[in-house]
């Protein structure tokens, strides 16, 4: 991570414990670190930054969590208000054991133009930009944008 200036999240939804490292290392090198996820027809962002709340503080992860748990604790810190599980219809499509979950296309659409937008705030210095414990989830189905 040397000569970054941000930090965006690719990583795959499942892979908490990774994401967990890179976000300290981005923590201990004072670089800000965005993490979104498609939640059913919409994008969940967190940002994190020297000052904010920690990755494992925000979303309540502890080391002997299952990946199952943290799955559960990495989609609640992102949507603390489940707001997409009112349309969702199939609810079997999920199982975090098995480390699956529901996509729908709008979703990772939404997610790039999220994280871009975000990016492009910080890298500038545009704007204020909410740092965790603060979450933005806009959902296009519930034409909701909520920042907790």
């Amino acid at each position: 991570m040397q000569s970054v200036d941000l930090y965006l999240d690719g990583l795959d939804f499942f892979v908490i414990d990774i994401r967990r490292i890179v976000f300290e290392k981005a923590a201990k090198l004072k670089i800000a670190a965005i993490t979104v996820a498609p939640v059913g027809m919409g994008a969940a962002l967190v940002v994190f930054n020297k000052d904010s709340m920690s990755f494992a503080d925000h979303f309540g992860l502890k080391d002997e969590d299952s990946t199952e748990d943290a799955a559960i604790k990495f989609l609640i810190g992102l949507t603390p208000t489940i707001k997409q599980m009112k349309y969702l219809v199939d609810r079997t499509r999920g199982n975090f054991k098995e480390k699956k979950a529901p996509s729908l296309p709008m979703g990772p659409y939404l997610c790039a133009g999220v994280a871009g937008t975000e990016a492009l705030k910080i890298l500038l210095e545009r704007d204020k930009t909410k740092f965790s414990p603060w979450v933005m989830h806009f959902d296009a189905y519930t034409a909701h944008d909520l920042i907790f």
